[in-house]
């Protein structure tokens, strides 16, 4: 008994709190390899929102078109796989003479399609019906099946489950965004002062201070955050202007990201982009001219970014009725910076 007591006091125990216990989880590989991977990967992320504007859909098979090009770019990108997605299905920097997919609509998780041989309604017309007050915003959930479409005319079936899309009549960031800004539009009245906090100015403003750069392109390249924070707080000042102060919607777009890694390495994907994201990446989009050299692609838009530093740095305010052009589409409006 001695000599058993004596061999458990050697021994030392160890005892994990409950609480320090973590479980591991193994993900999935979602790398599409089949068309059954569309509905079991689908959700992956959570960008699944298209951007509807009735006003836009006279040319109807384009916009049929262009709804089912979006959904396939959000298919895509819950995949790891993307370049050899998009070859697939003809998007991103791809394009296919026949499409190898077909959608089918509904109006719940439970069936009542959209569209069908004995209805006069088709997707179109039933969101421009659900749409019909251009001042409301409005998020409507729209749900869908796919089958794939074989080359050698094999039938093929339906998938099972209805997955849910999102349709939004906020407009993503684009060059005009604002323009349509009236007590009848989306934004509803944006007010003509504009005021930005100068928080989001600082940083930007004392790096000018401090290196004395010319502002062009390369600039705003190499001070991608700092840029982006101002951008940020000129669009929260629109945002606090407006009548019905809503967010732009978010892009979901196939761009390059840089690898830091391998910097001059082309490495694009499909990444959602916030309204600043959106607009910093319009902002340095860059054209090759006929004589091979490089120039903005949205000029107007970057000479008037240009032109609201200088003048909030010479403590000016700024008016769109300028060389401007009308900003972001905003119609004589003046911009100040708020102490």
């Amino acid at each position: 008994m001695k000599k058993l007591l004596t061999i458990l006091t050697g021994l030392s125990i160890i005892v994990t709190p409950a609480t320090q216990i973590v479980s591991c989880k193994i993900t999935s590989d979602n790398t599409f390899k089949s068309f059954k991977d569309i509905e079991k990967f689908w959700g992956t992320k959570t960008h699944n929102t298209i951007v509807f504007n009735k006003d836009t859909t006279e040319a109807e098979d384009t916009t049929k078109e262009n709804i089912n090009t979006e959904i396939k770019q959000i298919i895509a990108n819950n995949f790891t796989n993307q370049k050899e997605f998009n070859e697939k299905f003809g998007i991103g920097d791809n394009n296919i003479e026949e499409d190898n997919i077909e959608f089918k609509f509904y109006k719940s998780n439970t069936g009542f399609p959209i569209g069908e041989e004995n209805e006069s309604e088709d997707l179109i017309t039933y969101l421009e019906k659900n749409f019909n007050d251009n001042n409301k915003h409005k998020t409507i959930p729209v749900y869908f099946t796919y089958r794939e479409i074989k080359s050698d005319g094999t039938e093929t079936e339906f998938n099972k489950k209805y997955l849910e899309l999102k349709f939004t009549n906020i407009p993503e960031m684009t060059d005009g965004v604002y323009k349509a800004e009236d007590s009848n539009g989306i934004f509803g009245d944006i007010e003509n002062i504009i005021k930005i906090e100068k928080y989001f100015f600082n940083d930007l403003s004392n790096l000018i201070d401090k290196n004395k750069p010319e502002l062009e392109l390369t600039f705003f390249k190499e001070n991608k955050n700092i840029t982006i924070k101002f951008i940020k707080g000129i669009l929260k000042a629109i945002k606090e202007a407006s009548e019905n102060k809503f967010d732009l919607s978010n892009s979901l777009e196939w761009i390059n990201v840089e690898n830091p890694h391998y910097p001059s390495k082309e490495n694009k994907e499909w990444k959602v982009l916030s309204p600043e994201e959106k607009l910093y990446k319009d902002l340095i989009a860059i054209k090759e001219t006929s004589e091979n050299k490089k120039e903005p692609k949205n000029p107007n838009l970057l000479n008037g970014f240009i032109e609201l530093i200088n003048k909030f740095k010479s403590g000016k305010e700024w008016n769109t009725t300028k060389e401007s052009d009308n900003w972001l589409g905003l119609n004589n409006k003046t911009f100040v910076l708020k102490e």
